[in-house]
């Protein structure tokens, strides 16, 4: 089967595939998610792939609908964790309006943290958030879930901050990789 992207290895990974509920004619794909898709063609279950490969025309198509404020902290923040952890791969959902970073690709298992974009903000969310709490001595992390906890950016100057470098590169040490 031929891969949508060039670049690709392996199955083919989907390009954007728009909304939930629709069917790709060409191939069969069920459409579950923006960026999921299930092979309707193929019995292997397995078959479910998360789009890896990002363009910069995914990315501007992303923050798009959002305030030149929440594209340019999301920039950084992408810019930041890629800088803090260069062999993470980036994932995007454009149904969920994140970009996952994650070290196995596809799978919840890898993820670390993730940009995602609101209309005023951007939170930084940690999936592993409360095994952060130690080593968040500035208070910065927010949430009160089991598990992820998350740093909400309304201006640019809280990113230059040594602590959430900090807790990055912590998110990014506990973090099983593939």
């Amino acid at each position: 089967m031929a891969s949508r992207r060039e670049g690709t290895v392996g199955r083919a990974r989907p390009t954007r595939v728009g909304r939930a509920g629709g069917t790709d004619s060409e191939h069969g794909h069920r459409r579950v998610r923006g960026s999921l898709s299930i092979c309707l063609n193929h019995s292997r279950a397995a078959w479910v792939q998360w789009r890896s490969i990002i363009t910069a025309d995914d990315i501007a198509d992303l923050l798009a609908p959002f305030s030149p404020d929440v594209r340019q902290i999301a920039l950084d923040l992408r810019a930041l964790i890629r800088e803090v952890v260069p062999d993470a791969t980036e994932e995007v959902d454009p149904s969920a309006r994140l970009v996952a970073f994650t070290f196995i690709p596809g799978t919840y298992k890898g993820l670390f943290v993730a940009v995602a974009l609101h209309r005023s903000h951007v939170n930084l969310m940690f999936s592993k958030g409360v095994e952060l709490l130690d080593v968040d001595a500035s208070g910065l992390l927010e949430g009160t879930g089991k598990r992820a906890r998350h740093i909400k950016f309304r201006e640019r100057a809280r990113l230059d901050t040594p602590e959430v470098r900090a807790l990055i590169a912590s998110a990014a040490e506990r973090t099983q990789r593939g």
